[in-house]
C-alpha cells in the first residue's frame, strides 16, 4: 500500500459488498473481525456461467417463436383479409356484367319487336337451307296473308316445297341448288304459290342468301303478289333467277338477267 493505492479483489463478501466498503480476500474478511462479524462474513452465491447463459438463451428463444408467431398469425390475417375483399370484387363484377348482359338482351328483344311491328303487313320469311330442300325458320303475318296459311301450320316444319304445285317440283330442285351453291348473294325471281284455300298466286320473290363460315345457311325472302296486270314479269319462267348479284365476279354463263333485259322481256 506503499503506493496509496487500494489493492482491489476479485470478490467481496456480502457485508463489504451491501456498505460498498473496501473488503480483502480473507474470510472472515478484516473489516467483519472488526465489527464482530465473522459468522456472517460470506461471499454472494454466483451461478455457473453457463446456467446463466442457457437460462437467457432460451427465454430470447421463447420470445423469438412468440414473435415470429404473433407476425405469422398477423400476415395470415391480413392474407385472409385481402382474399376476401379480392371475393367480394369479383362478385361485384359477374354481377354488373350479368345486369349488362340483361340489359343488352332486353334492348335487343325491345328492337326485335319494333323490327317485327314495323314489317308484320310485309310477307317476310326466313328459310334453313337443307341438302333435301328449305324448311320455315320464321316468318311475318303478311307472310301467313300471302300463303294463306295459319300460323299454326307454318310453325310446323314448313317446307318450301310445299308452296309449289307439283309439276313445278323438277324446277325447285335446280332453283335450290342454286341458292346453295355458294356463289349467289342476292336474287329475284318469280313462283307460283299455292295458297292454303289451294288457289294458286304468283309472287315475286327477292331473296338473300345467308352465309355461316362461308357456306350458305338461310335464305330471307320478301314475297309482293303480282297481279294479272302486271305484265313486267309475264314473260319471266318460274325459279329463274334475275337481278342477281355474286360472290366475286357474276359467272360468264349465268343465267341471270339484267333489267334490260327484264324489260324486253315484257315487250
Amino acid at each position: 500500500m506503499g503506493n496509496g493505492k487500494r489493492k482491489r479483489v476479485r470478490v467481496a463478501c456480502v457485508r463489504c459488498k451491501k456498505s460498498k466498503t473496501a473488503c480483502d480476500s480473507a474470510r472472515p474478511c478484516g473489516r467483519c473481525i472488526k465489527h464482530g462479524w465473522e459468522d456472517s462474513c460470506v461471499d454472494r452465491p454466483i451461478l455457473p456461467e453457463s446456467v446463466g447463459s442457457s437460462v437467457v438463451k432460451e427465454e430470447k428463444r421463447t420470445i423469438r417463436k412468440s414473435v415470429k408467431r404473433e407476425i405469422c398469425c398477423n400476415t395470415q390475417e391480413r392474407g385472409n383479409s385481402h382474399a376476401e375483399h379480392q371475393h367480394l370484387v369479383d362478385l361485384l363484377q359477374q354481377l354488373e356484367k350479368k345486369k349488362q348482359e340483361r340489359e343488352h338482351k332486353i334492348q335487343q328483344l325491345q328492337s326485335s319487336l319494333q323490327t317485327q311491328a314495323a314489317f308484320s303487313d310485309f310477307a317476310l320469311s326466313r328459310w334453313k337451307l337443307h341438302p333435301e330442300g328449305c324448311y320455315l325458320v320464321s316468318f311475318s303475318l303478311g307472310f301467313s296473308e300471302v300463303s294463306n296459311y295459319p300460323p299454326s301450320v307454318l310453325s310446323a316444319g314448313f317446307r318450301c316445297l310445299d308452296m309449289y304445285p307439283c309439276e313445278y317440283h323438277h324446277l325447285f330442285r335446280d332453283y335450290h341448288k342454286f341458292m346453295a351453291s355458294g356463289n349467289v348473294d342476292s336474287f329475284m325471281t318469280k313462283l307460283p304459290v299455292v295458297r292454303g284455300s289451294g288457289e294458286r298466286q304468283d309472287v315475286l320473290a327477292m331473296l338473300q342468301i345467308e352465309f355461316e363460315n362461308d357456306v350458305p345457311a338461310f335464305a330471307s325472302a320478301s314475297m309482293t303478289p303480282l297481279s294479272s296486270e302486271n305484265t313486267t314479269y309475264a314473260n319471266v319462267q318460274y325459279f329463274e333467277p334475275i337481278y342477281a348479284t355474286y360472290k366475286g365476279t357474276t359467272p360468264p354463263n349465268s343465267n341471270s338477267c339484267s333489267p334490260q333485259a327484264v324489260d324486253q322481256l315484257s315487250e
